[in-house]
């Protein structure tokens, strides 16, 4: 494994991009972690913002056996990392935020480059009391305070990495666990994508990782969009 660790960089997933064919010269696994990520980026563009508790890394990676169970893997490993380290249980959020009961706490962002995956994942273990004091993001945290070593922010992405590596899942198993994972399992949901609107219980993930939801009793497929739990009358 090739690591790199930044005191600060704007985005651990770019600099790996930009770096990539120098740094896959001696190793084709390697990891990108930083102190501080100025301009993370979560799904659709949208801004991550790092807390002094958030690890924010990058790494390389081949695809699933099918491409688009990649990210729900990862999310998988993960979520299985914590629990086997930590006794801390991560769930799911279709398709690739990280999630506690109180809400996100971290994501998943992959690109395909050159036939492999630059993953790119932000996480948030705990918050500073100032931090809590002036928090304006409605952001989840795994941890209530920190419990870590001095250099976390570099070790702890290594070792996340190779418990990926070495504890890849073939499609069945994926989608197994994801399910067992999701934070959403037959409760209503909708689905937003552009204009169109669609919502129905969520019965889980398909061979593709699509998202399945119950609409009026017909099992429908959804393959893009964002989701949103319903509040039901109680």
């Amino acid at each position: 494994m090739k690591t790199v660790h930044l005191g600060q960089c704007n985005s651990t997933q770019e600099y790996l991009k930009i770096h990539l064919d120098n740094l896959q010269l001696e190793d084709k696994s390697v990891l990108v972690s930083t102190d501080l990520q100025l301009s993370g980026k979560g799904r659709s563009g949208n801004f991550w913002h790092s807390y002094e508790g958030s690890l924010a890394f990058s790494f390389c990676i081949n695809p699933s056996e099918v491409l688009t169970l990649s990210s729900l893997e990862i999310g998988v490993l993960i979520s299985h990392f914590f629990e086997d380290k930590y006794r801390k249980i991560i769930q799911l959020k279709w398709p690739n935020d990280l999630m506690t009961e109180e809400g996100k706490c971290g994501g998943i962002l992959i690109q395909n480059i050159q036939d492999q995956l630059i993953v790119g994942i932000g996480l948030n273990l705990f918050q500073l009391e100032e931090e809590k004091r002036h928090d304006e993001y409605p952001h989840s945290f795994l941890f209530q305070h920190n419990i870590f070593s001095e250099d976390y922010k570099k070790i702890l992405p290594e070792k996340i990495y190779q418990y990926i590596l070495d504890n890849r899942m073939n499609p069945d198993r994926i989608i197994e666990e994801w399910n067992k994972l999701c934070i959403h399992q037959n409760q209503l949901v909708s689905f937003e994508n552009g204009d169109e609107l669609s919502h129905g219980f969520f019965l889980g993930i398909g061979k593709s990782g699509e998202a399945l939801i119950d609409e009026n009793g017909v099992t429908r497929s959804i393959y893009s969009g964002s989701l949103r739990p319903i509040s039901t009358p109680q």
